[in-house]
């Protein structure tokens, strides 16, 4: 994650902040406002609310989301979420879970719960999304993106440019 921050940034908001398993408050830097937003209270969720509708009351430098994807089917609204909360020039940093075709078979990352460790509750979403469908829907609100995937993990960041999002 760290890798992919802009040098200088002022204002973090980061989705699903619930602290399930760590949190990375910590890396962030310390002079930097941070807010974490989440559908349920808990440690490091500072707002509960949507991030599917969430309008911050200023637009912000960098938009975190990580871990998150996999657990909503309303995915592509967080990622267009995500570019109308950052300022021009802000950046996206994202991870999820994903899928690797091995040829053969193709190979996924083990369910899990979103709301506590473990596997998911009943009746609770999980999918892992693909390198394609990311990519896809991250091109229609910013002006440069990369992804990539490093076992099973997807990462991305983008940036968001005049007249995006």
């Amino acid at each position: 994650m760290r890798e992919h921050l802009p040098r200088y940034y002022r204002s973090v908001l980061e989705v699903g902040s619930l602290d399930i398993n760590g949190g990375v408050r910590d890396l962030l830097d310390p002079e930097a406002e941070y807010v974490g937003v989440d559908m349920q209270t808990g440690p490091g969720v500072d707002i509960v609310a949507d991030f599917t509708t969430y309008q911050h009351p200023e637009l912000v430098d960098v938009v975190l989301c990580l871990e998150v994807l996999e657990h909503t089917p309303h995915w592509p609204e967080i990622v267009a979420s995500a570019a109308r909360n950052l300022k021009d020039g802000g950046t996206l940093v994202l991870t999820c879970a994903t899928v690797v075709d091995m040829g053969t078979h193709m190979l996924a990352r083990a369910r899990h719960s979103g709301h506590r460790s473990g596997s998911p509750q009943p009746g609770e979403w999980y999918q892992n999304v693909t390198q394609t469908d990311l990519d896809a829907e991250v091109e229609k609100h910013f002006q440069d993106h990369r992804s990539e995937v490093l076992g099973l993990d997807l990462r991305a960041w983008a940036v968001r440019g005049n007249g995006h999002g």
